[in-house]
C-alpha cells in the first residue's frame, strides 16, 4: 500500500490509499469519529478503476497525522486481537 496525501496540513489532510479498497479507510473514519478532537472524518470513493480511496480529516486540535497513525495502530491492535480470537 502507498499513502499520498494531497492535502498535508497540521489540522487538515487527505490521504488516498493507492492500492487499496474502501474497508481500510472506512475502519479508519469509524475509529477517528469516536475522537473528540476530531471536527470532519469522511473517505470518498471516486471510480473504481482509476481513482483510490481517499480519506478526509480535519481536526479541532492536534495534528492530523498523529491521529490517523493512531487509529491506525488501534485498528491493527483490534484486528491482532479478533485473530487471536479465531485461534483458541
Amino acid at each position: 500500500m502507498k499513502l499520498n496525501f494531497t492535502v498535508d496540513e497540521k489540522n487538515h489532510i487527505e490521504v488516498q490509499f493507492i492500492g487499496e479498497e474502501y474497508s481500510i479507510p472506512s475502519v479508519l473514519k469509524d475509529i477517528l469519529i469516536e475522537n473528540k478532537d476530531v471536527e470532519f472524518v469522511t473517505y470518498v470513493v471516486g471510480h473504481p478503476n482509476r481513482d483510490p480511496p481517499k480519506l478526509v480529516l480535519k481536526t479541532k486540535k492536534g495534528d492530523a497525522r498523529k491521529l490517523l497513525k493512531q487509529a491506525a495502530k488501534e485498528a491493527v491492535e483490534t484486528f491482532e486481537g479478533m485473530k487471536d480470537a479465531f485461534s483458541k
